[in-house]
């Protein structure tokens, strides 16, 4: 088990990373279960803020569906938290 060793957030930057630098993308944008607190601190921690709610927004495997958070980050936002 690898849990806590940092693996998630360590790719979730790479793509970001990616999206922007190579890929020229304008924002790069994350769904998150609501309930998924982990999840949200990844993309917290790699740059992205919350921008949104959807309730009861994606299916969970089978499961009801549950609430999402939208997460963004901007080209821009990106650019000036890690300089180049």
């Amino acid at each position: 088990d690898r849990a806590g060793q940092g693996l998630a957030t360590e790719v979730a930057s790479a793509l970001v990373r990616l999206c922007f630098t190579e890929l020229g993308a304008a924002m790069v944008q994350a769904d998150v279960f609501a309930p998924n607190r982990t999840s949200q601190r990844v993309l917290e921690k790699v740059g992205l803020r919350r921008i949104g709610f959807t309730a009861a927004g994606s299916e969970g495997g089978g499961r009801p569906r549950m609430d999402d958070y939208l997460y963004a980050v901007t080209a821009a936002e990106w650019a000036a938290s890690h300089p180049a």
